[in-house]
């Protein structure tokens, strides 16, 4: 049986932890035109893609509780569903991270700097309004 994937969609995904930045960046990328889903760890995005059109870019925080950014980025590379799909995810993280996963497509560091943060966003994904 093969398993049918969601297809893409123009949403972005925001994976930390931090309520306040979730509420932010929604805020913010509202303002912009963007579609925006927030969770609070990576388990909460794995949920959320199982059953959503893929993003077309996933922020996604590095330390978390339940499951953080490492996790979910091993978490993607073993689930049958994930493993061999292309997903833009870029790395935000107050911390150096000195391994690179080849899953990423970049890092920002926090505190985001808003500007650099849209031009990412720019690249991946299309405004909705």
């Amino acid at each position: 049986m093969t398993m049918s994937l969601p297809e893409t969609s123009e949403t972005i995904l925001i994976v930390d932890d931090d309520e306040y930045i979730r509420e932010m960046l929604l805020m913010a990328f509202k303002m912009e035109g963007y579609e925006a889903v927030a969770v609070a760890n990576g388990q909460e995005a794995l949920d959320w893609m199982r059953i959503s059109p893929r993003p077309c870019l996933i922020l996604l925080d590095y330390m978390m509780p339940v499951m953080n950014g490492r996790d979910f980025l091993a978490a993607l590379d073993v689930d049958p569903v994930f493993s061999q799909e292309k997903l833009t995810i870029v790395m935000v993280t107050a911390f150096t991270v000195d391994k690179i996963h080849p899953r990423l497509s970049g890092f920002l560091s926090k505190p985001i700097e808003l500007d650099k943060l849209l031009e990412i966003i720019g690249r991946y994904c299309h405004c909705k309004s």
